[in-house]
């Protein structure tokens, strides 16, 4: 298993916007996801993340 620890940037993250409950959350999810994903290529490369919705 993995540990990601996100503890600056997602204070960060948090710090630029008020969300609500479950976005914030979501994104949170994502930030450790991509953090997850990105140490873990094999090849210089990014990991782009792109969510749509409906609206609020």
């Amino acid at each position: 298993g993995l540990l990601v620890q996100l503890e600056r940037s997602w204070e960060d993250v948090q710090s630029r916007h008020i969300y609500p409950t479950a976005v914030r959350d979501l994104l949170g999810q994502v930030l450790a996801g991509t953090a997850l994903l990105g140490a873990n290529l094999k090849s210089e490369g990014q990991v782009i993340v792109e969510l749509r919705g409906d609206g609020p």
